[in-house]
């Protein structure tokens, strides 16, 4: 009896070893790409002003990213990710008059990313992670064609943060979608136009994406 129950015993850590090595929710050692795309609502300078003079602004618009991931542990991954935006924003002239504008941005951001799949004792399809970063941001193609004082063209280069929350579905093939809610910072004075002013924007970014986790190379395993 005691040699059954040793062997049993045997056979089921034997079975949860190769279910572990092979269950394909674990993605140590894996690279994935990622597209996301959607609504995106700009915080600049004179937003707050300009919404509470009960004006239109339109401030929903789209926007777009592509990631290249790689999952360093099954917990831990780092994120290269590329941000396209199109702003609205507002503007102001020397004598309190608000101009709308808009501009655009593409941003990078380095990120690191906590997956908390991995902090339970059984790897699941549902995976929802966090992540925070650091960046830059690239504005240009600045537009105001009312604006009676001051239209910039010039392109700015600024830095930027970004942090957020993820909240990813798995297939066993590799492939699995998500929602990704996200604020990205930049200290871009002026919204675009480069100017001084109060430094700090923010994007608030609410996307649905896709994933496709590549296959661990043999060497890897």
């Amino acid at each position: 009896m005691r040699k059954t129950l040793l062997l049993l015993a045997a056979l089921f850590m034997v079975a949860t070893t190769t279910f572990a090595q092979h269950t394909p929710y674990e993605y140590h050692k894996r690279w994935y790409f990622s597209a996301q795309m959607g609504p995106s609502y700009f915080v600049g300078d004179y937003t707050f002003v300009y919404h509470k003079e009960k004006r239109t602004l339109e401030p929903l618009v789209p926007a777009a990213g592509l990631a290249l991931g790689y999952n360093m542990t099954d917990a831990d991954e780092l994120r290269f990710l590329f941000m396209y935006n199109k702003n609205r924003s507002t503007c102001v002239s020397l004598v309190d008059a608000l101009y709308p504008h808009t501009f655009r941005s593409v941003s990078f951001y380095a990120d690191f990313v906590r997956s908390f799949n991995a902090l339970g004792e059984y790897f699941t399809s549902f995976n929802p992670k966090m992540y925070v970063g650091l960046g830059c941001a690239y504005t240009f193609d600045f537009t105001d064609p009312h604006h009676p004082e001051r239209v910039l063209t010039d392109p700015n280069f600024v830095p930027g943060f970004n942090f957020g929350g993820i909240l990813e579905y798995d297939f066993r093939s590799g492939l699995g979608v998500y929602l990704d809610l996200g604020l990205m910072y930049t200290l871009d004075p002026g919204d675009g136009q480069g100017w001084v002013s109060f430094p700090l924007d923010m994007d608030v970014a609410l996307s649905v994406g896709l994933v496709y986790h590549f296959q661990r190379s043999k060497n890897k395993r």
